[in-house]
């Protein structure tokens, strides 16, 4: 049988030990990489009233485009996503198409549309996506008909429903995209699940955060209850003001 000299052996050896070397740097290194955080792209605004300034900016979307919508004081802002100011979407005022004080939220759906969460007029809302306003949703009042909101966070699905965070009822609104109610959910006991007190934000699928109650609860499309988390503390799976 032929012998392997002992040369070769050690250089096969060393040969075969660089390759797993630089296996496991490129695993590690691709673990790392995905790990690590984006790299920052940039910022733009300041304080002030000046167009591309922000006073209080509360809220960010973006369209199909990538143009940026910044919900601040008294307006939304659009950009295009390098930062560059476009135009404004209302000011100050009460009449249709204006916001009153704290603009709170705001989402875009399918087809462009965006619609505002004017929580100082108590009221949705919607412009087409040339800024147009386009109908409104709700009015002010804290009792009695279902249509009437304090709206503090808004989403919408993908059948352009749109899901209102009605905060000082304890509850969520759903319209459909033409500003027609369809349903609400929410009011009630305290403490119960599905149950609010003092809800803030929402997303879709539905997730809302009810920062008193300290807790996040999913519902399907239609208001039922799936699931919740909502157990006070810092540890993690815990909430404290969510």
């Amino acid at each position: 049988m032929k012998r392997i000299r002992p040369r070769k052996t050690f250089w096969g050896t060393l040969a075969l030990l660089t390759l797993l070397i630089a296996l496991w740097t490129a695993a590690v290194g691709g673990v790392a990489a995905q790990d690590a955080p984006p790299p920052y792209a940039g910022s733009w605004g300041e304080l002030g009233v000046d167009p591309g300034d922000f006073a209080y900016p509360y809220d960010v979307a973006t369209d199909a485009d990538g143009n940026v919508y910044v919900v601040s004081w008294n307006q939304v802002q659009k950009f295009t996503a390098a930062g560059v100011f476009i135009a404004p979407l209302g000011w100050c005022g009460q009449r249709r198409g204006n916001f009153r004080r704290s603009v709170r939220a705001l989402a875009l759906d399918s087809q462009g549309n965006i619609y505002v969460a004017d929580s100082g007029n108590y009221r949705i809302q919607k412009f087409d996506a040339d800024g147009e306003f386009s109908t409104q949703m709700g009015q002010r009042g804290r009792r009695g008909r279902s249509v009437r909101l304090s709206p503090t966070g808004i989403t919408v699905d993908s059948q352009d429903n749109v899901y209102v965070v009605d905060q000082s009822n304890n509850r969520i609104q759903k319209f459909n995209s033409d500003g027609e109610f369809l349903l609400k959910w929410g009011e009630g006991a305290y403490g119960v699940d599905g149950k609010f007190w003092g809800p803030h934000r929402i997303a879709v699928n539905i997730i809302s955060t009810s920062q008193t109650a300290t807790a996040s609860e999913k519902f399907d499309g239609e208001g039922n209850s799936l699931a919740a988390w909502n157990s006070l503390g810092s540890a993690d799976g815990q909430f404290s003001e969510p």
